[in-house]
């Protein structure tokens, strides 16, 4: 190369008008030292690749972090091959992920401690026919994959947001795989307490109550089992419950047919089995008609409302796959015919196209010869028989279990006839090494005979693994059936509208037993039912249909013949009407879920009559009654219950009413009328219950049992009598008895009491005095001694030892220790006289003056802090202490608001006063050090100090709070470490005096 060339200039204007990519990676190493590359850096992109990856030219993420797949696409191992060998390598890669969908061919060498890598894009190239039906077939199985997918998990979103009660229970041990939040509630648990366990291990209260031989019944035969009001035992809340249900127990099976599970959808109809119980109890004459009460209730209507919806959805979406599957077959027959001509015509080209074939994911292979000998297979096809060797063997040796399954007759009869065989989502078996389980896989291909000299010569092969669509139909099929045989076996009366002319598209068996006599399906609703003209529920289903609202209609009579040509009959129906929605979202039928209750209705308007002429004789009768069952739990209340004692029925009613007797009562009234509930006995206890005042009066309650006419126990009946005059006379006169007893025996322990006690407090105050005195009169003369000795060895001591640094410092410390201990004494001696001043003399003392007395003797003190002092007590009253204790409190508050400032602020106090029943207020309020609430209980304790920073006994406050309750007053804090403190005084003041 001349030497006059600019190469540095000129290898940037290359990098930067190069249409081909180039990156400069930097190999990132394994931090635990093994010496492997787990990664690289980006060093350089030139503007062509950062074009066509859509990177900057220096990105902060590494290669795995930029492309996640490329160890799946080999794209990472050849980057690391290409480095560590130090060799030229190439790399022709389909990279379909990461957000990028291409062909890159890829050129890498490793240069210095670096990776240079060139590669190209054919995003400008044609694509080959090949190529072109392999992305669209890819793209159509990834959206059939991705719509299955969206309806597996519509599907369990429906069961999941269904109001009805869903549980799927798997395997022999009836393992829970799914429980939606109503079955949850049913049981009282939570999800996480029953899911992933077996069914009796969850619930073990349920075991011996028949359940397991229904399951195993249905496990068994895999037909479907439906129960009506069967009643279970279920603990909930801590308590065990009867509970009825309405329930389906429907197999679910595997692709073999095998019942592997059971889908549960049951509903709770404990409240109508408990309603038409007592219907039966007041009228007897209807209890066949109550039987009828099994009909599921508005949470299985709504949840099958859901699952029809999905059904639908469902069926549309298995035609959409049965016609992408044809086509697919089209453009299968297409491609392969294309793929042989451009063979025929490219032939010097074979490397080249066996090339296309290793990048295709179809599974392609080249037969020869009447033994159909391997000639060539790529690598979609190889992976099908990992561990096989194909290339050069007759397929009935290599592949005997497909020869096995008729391929091999197949292959004759195209070699033979040299008329292609199109397969279909053919079954192949495929056999595994090692002995295990054949692999069950489905195959869409071709067989094509290819010629040379006008004679068959060998077939090719083209085929696509479409065993994930074919199972995915599969799935589809047994939710399609499992949603059928559930609208059909449901309790609940189910219908489907199609379209605007709302025709009966559906009718299950249940809906159809309202009108046994009469064509519904397939017609429209009013040719049906001509008798609807009139009624609202044309307009409430064209509301629905048009706004897609749901509605829901509670008991609305209609007049109805259930027969063709029958005289119309009061129908009384409860319905829900939600709209049904097409792929696109628009509105295209309405689902019903009706329940006739007209039995139901009837029944309860007769039981309400009765129970109405029953409560209005009742509650005109002067005194309260009351009905229980025979669980003891009431059922009844007249109106002068609620009227005395304030309960509502909802708080009365059960055991409730115990809430209404006194709590020290309740326990003993409850017990015993529990004892006579289960003994069948006459009931009578006294206990005292709450008025709507809040008061509480003495009353008796008195039950008899009950019994039927068939001698069964039903309950009790009973009255409550208001006694409390006469027990308050009672306990009167028991109490003045007990009072005239015991009054002497009080009096005369007190007295004792109180002689030993002014005994004991005498001793203490004598002994305390004793002690204060020794210890302020026996230590002076030593304390005092001492310190002049200090004074002496001071003087004494030679000059040069005087004024050495340690010594003198050692004599000041001892001398302010003795200070300190003399000031101990006087406040010893102080605390004293205190302890004698039980009623010391007081006069009339004027704040303000004092308060000005204690300003001017810290006025060096507060000059030294630099504190500012605000006082405001001008026209306080007079308070009543002596002179002395008065000072001695203010000294000690202000000195001690003063010592104990924050540093770093200015201090701040206030001195203030008010006014309060009889007593004036003295606050003393500092920004100052603040007292932790842990402190404050033993602010004014002797000896405490909480600052040590500060020279001082801790008996200060204690004489304050001494010296301020001697004289009748109070002291109180407010303290926040770190913000400050406001001591409050209350001291008495002259009666009659004014602020």
């Amino acid at each position: 190369m001349p030497t006059w060339l600019p190469f540095d200039e000129m290898l940037c204007e290359v990098l930067d008008v190069s249409i081909t990519g180039l990156i400069f990676y930097a190999p990132i190493y394994d931090p635990a030292g093994s010496g492997s590359i787990v990664d690289f850096r980006f060093v350089y992109l030139n503007p062509a690749a950062q074009r066509m990856m859509r990177m900057p030219a220096r990105p902060t993420l590494t290669h795995l972090q930029q492309w996640p797949h490329s160890k799946e696409h080999r794209a990472f191992e050849f980057h690391v091959e290409a480095y560590v060998t130090g060799e030229p390598r190439s790399y022709d890669v389909n990279y379909q992920a990461d957000g990028y969908d291409n062909y890159y061919r890829l050129t890498a060498r490793r240069a210095g401690e670096g990776l240079l890598v060139s590669f190209t894009d054919t995003a400008d190239q044609p694509r080959t026919p090949v190529e072109v039906a392999l992305r669209e077939s890819q793209a159509r199985e990834k959206a059939a994959r991705a719509e299955v997918e969206a309806q597996r998990q519509q599907l369990q979103s429906i069961f999941h947001q269904a109001p009805v009660a869903i549980a799927l229970l798997d395997g022999p041990d009836y393992r829970i795989a799914l429980a939606n939040p109503p079955v949850c509630e049913i049981w009282a648990r939570t999800q996480a307490q029953v899911v992933d366990l077996p069914l009796f291990e969850a619930l073990p209260e349920v075991r011996g109550q028949g359940l397991e031989e229904l399951l195993e019944g249905v496990l068994r035969t895999g037909q479907p089992y439906v129960g009506t009001e069967l009643p279970i035992q279920l603990l909930r809340h801590g308590r065990f419950e009867t509970v009825y249900f309405n329930f389906v127990y429907h197999p679910q099976q595997n692709e073999q047919g095998d019942t592997v599970g059971i889908l549960v959808v049951a509903s709770d109809v404990t409240d109508m089995v408990l309603a038409r119980r007592r219907v039966e109890e007041q009228e007897y004459q209807t209890s066949q008609l109550n039987e009828e009460l099994a009909a599921a209730n508005e949470e299985i209507r709504a949840n099958n409302d859901e699952l029809a919806h999905s059904q639908f959805d469902l069926q549309r979406l298995n035609q959409e796959l049965e016609a992408r599957v044809q086509e697919r077959t089209r453009a299968a027959l297409a491609l392969q015919a294309e793929v042989l001509q451009a063979a025929q015509r490219q032939a010097q080209e074979r490397e080249t196209f066996f090339q296309i074939f290793a990048q295709t994911p179809a599974s392609i292979a080249l037969l020869h010869g009447p033994q159909h000998h391997f000639a060539y297979v790529n690598a979609a096809y190889q992976a099908l028989f990992p561990g096989r060797e194909l290339v050069g063997r007759p397929l009935a040796e290599a592949l005997p279990d497909a020869a096995a399954q008729g391929f091999l007759d197949l292959l004759d009869g195209v070699y033979r006839s040299g008329e292609t065989f199109f397969g279909t989502e053919l079954p192949l078996a495929i056999a595994q090494p090692g002995g295990r389980q054949a692999k069950q896989t489905y195959f869409t291909f071709t067989y094509q005979a290819y010629h040379e000299e006008g004679e068959v010569v060998g077939v090719s092969i083209f085929a696509y693994d479409v065993t994930e669509q074919v199972r995915a139909r599969q799935q589809r099929e047994s939710l399609q059936q499992q949603l059928h045989d559930l609208f059909m076996q449901a309790p609940a009366p189910i219908v489907i509208l199609d379209g605007p002319e709302l025709v009966y598209q559906l009718v299950n068996p249940a809906y159809q037993r309202i009108f046994p006599g009469r064509e519904l399906l397939h017609h429209a609703l009013l040719e049906a039912l001509p008798e609807l003209a009139d009624s609202p529920i044309p307009e409430m289903l064209r509301q629905v249909y048009e706004t897609g609202q749901t509605c829901i209609v509670q008991e609305l009579p209609l007049m109805l013949a259930r027969h063709e040509g029958a005289p119309l009959e009061e129908v009384i129906c409860t319905f829900t009407y939600q709209a049904r929605h097409n792929a696109q979202g628009a509105v295209d039928g309405v689902f019903v879920f009706a329940q006739d209750i007209t039995a139901q209705v009837l029944a309860r308007r007769a039981v309400e009559t009765r129970e109405a002429s029953f409560r209005l004789l009742a509650d005109n009768v002067p005194g309260t009654l009351w009905v229980t069952d025979a669980d003891g739990q009431c059922t009844y209340l007249n109106q002068r219950w609620y009227a005395t004692t304030g309960q509502t029925e909802a708080e009365a009613l059960g055991l409730g009413w115990a809430n209404a007797v006194h709590p020290e009562d309740a326990p003993a009234a409850r017990a015993e009328f529990i004892r006579a509930n289960a003994q069948r006995q006459p009931y009578r206890v006294l206990f005292r219950l709450r008025q709507h005042s809040g008061q509480y009066r003495w009353v008796t309650d008195h039950g008899l049992p009950r019994f039927n006419e068939s001698g069964l126990y039903e309950g009790m009946v009973g009255t409550v009598i208001d006694v409390h005059e006469q027990k308050l006379a009672e306990l009167a006169m028991q109490r003045l008895t007990r009072k005239l007893r015991t009054s002497r025996d009080e009096a005369q322990a007190l007295n004792t009491e109180l002689q030993d006690k002014n005994q004991q407090l005498t001793r203490t105050n004598v002994d305390l005095d004793n002690f204060i005195y020794t210890a302020s009169h026996d230590l002076k003369a030593p304390i005092s001694n001492i310190e002049g000795l200090l004074y002496l060895l001071r003087g004494e001591l030679p000059e040069a030892v005087a004024q050495d640094e340690y010594v003198d410092a050692t004599l000041t410390r001892m001398l302010d220790s003795v200070e300190r201990f003399k000031r101990t004494i006087e406040h010893l001696t102080e605390v004293s006289k205190l302890q004698k001043e039980h009623s010391p003399p007081s006069t009339a003392v004027e704040l303000a003056p004092m308060v000005e007395e204690v300003r001017l003797d810290l006025a060096s003190l507060l000059q030294q802090a630099n504190a500012r002092l605000h006082v405001d007590v001008a026209g306080l009253p007079a308070v009543l202490i002596s002179e002395k204790n008065l000072r001695s409190v203010v000294y000690n508050l202000l000195s001690n608001a003063v010592k104990f400032h924050a540093p770093g602020r200015q201090p701040v106090i206030r001195v203030q006063g008010q006014v309060d029943a009889g007593y004036t207020v003295l606050e003393v309020q500092d920004n100052g050090l603040g007292i932790d609430d842990v402190y404050l209980p033993k602010l004014f304790t002797m000896f405490q100090r909480f600052h040590d920073h500060v020279q001082g006994t801790g008996v200060g406050l204690f004489m304050v709070k001494r010296i301020v309750e001697n004289a009748g007053g109070r002291i109180e804090v407010r303290s926040e470490a770190g913000v400050g403190s406001t001591f409050s005084v209350a001291l008495p003041h002259v009666v009659g005096a004014k602020a």
